[in-house]
């Protein structure tokens, strides 16, 4: 289980999250409140799933991600841009959650595009408007 060894941080967004399923599989973004979550803000990313076919859109990226990718990726399409190790890696995480409604931990270290070495680690939760479709 991810959450026993991760960082205290992805613990404690991810109980938020969780707490906001109430019955369902998945909390929607109206559930969501910027205002209980503050210090979470600048390092948040949303992406919109598109279907038929399959295609990701960055709608916010945090400031704190933006600083750490030294672009901001917001509007772009996953493929064209992305944070990560390469852009399979990130879609994979992203397919599993658009198909399975699944929860995706990842922690792989990358090399950013001016040469940096990022160490984050991420967690990942759909969003749904009827607990079916993704966001």
């Amino acid at each position: 289980n991810f959450l026993r060894d991760c960082n205290p941080k992805i613990q404690e967004i991810y109980n938020y999250l969780d707490s906001k399923r109430h019955e369902r599989r998945v909390p929607s973004r109206a559930d969501i409140d910027p205002m209980e979550i503050p210090t979470f803000l600048p390092n948040v990313i949303t992406v919109d799933i598109e279907h038929d076919p399959l295609r990701l859109r960055y709608r916010l990226v945090g400031t704190d991600v933006v600083s750490k990718c030294g672009f901001d990726l917001t509007g772009k399409f996953l493929g064209d841009a992305y944070f990560g190790a390469d852009a399979d890696v990130v879609l994979t995480h992203y397919q599993h959650i658009a198909e399975r409604r699944g929860i995706r931990f990842a922690d792989t270290p990358f090399v950013e595009p001016r040469g940096w070495y990022v160490y984050a680690e991420r967690i990942m939760m759909p969003l749904s408007v009827d607990d079916n479709t993704g966001l």
